[in-house]
């Protein structure tokens, strides 16, 4: 793991709810970008905070297989709502 990807998973570690508020200002694509390098678990606890309609959009950037599973290690609760998003 390179410096930037360690510092950048340190940040959503300590501090989702603000990494959350960052990516969502952020065009989707390059918040795609961003939420690639995490690793599942860390997504997963990301995606927790995010807007629906704003992680929706993201993670439909992101490869099929790393989307799915990160929705599935996240709250189901959570999962259900993004995926509705996805959906609209």
């Amino acid at each position: 793991m390179g410096l930037e990807a360690a510092l950048l998973d340190a940040f959503v570690a300590s501090h989702p709810v603000e990494a959350a508020r960052e990516l969502e200002k952020m065009p989707a694509s390059d918040a795609a970008q961003v939420i690639a390098t995490l690793s599942v678990d860390r997504l997963a606890e990301l995606l927790r905070w995010m807007v629906p309609v704003s992680a929706a959009s993201s993670l439909g950037l992101v490869a099929n297989l790393d989307a799915a599973r990160a929705l599935s290690v996240t709250r189901r609760d959570v999962a259900a709502t993004i995926l509705r998003a996805m959906d609209s």
